[in-house]
């Protein structure tokens, strides 16, 4: 970081992350319960419970990060987006 910057980063709300603040989670899950659909796999439908517990679990933690990183900036973004769809 150089000097005067106090985040060399910005919180990214428009585009795809306006109508999700996790889209790239939800295509994982998408693309899995897609594949359940065409397989109906009883594998792949335990995959997607366990894989959607990790989501979620990830996505607490990224969500405490993110607010203690961007603050009020981040919590007005929250407000306004749902955090999957």
């Amino acid at each position: 970081m150089q000097a005067g910057e106090e985040k060399p980063d910005k919180l990214i709300t428009h585009r795809m992350f306006a109508i999700s603040r996790n889209p790239i989670y939800v295509c994982f899950l998408l693309f899995f319960t897609g594949l359940f659909l065409v397989h109906l796999n009883i594998v792949i439908a335990v995959t997607i419970v366990l894989f959607a517990i990790a989501i979620h679990r990830q996505v607490i933690k990224e969500e405490k990060f993110l607010a203690s990183y961007y603050g009020e900036e981040y919590e007005q973004y929250r407000r306004k987006v749902r955090r999957y769809l």
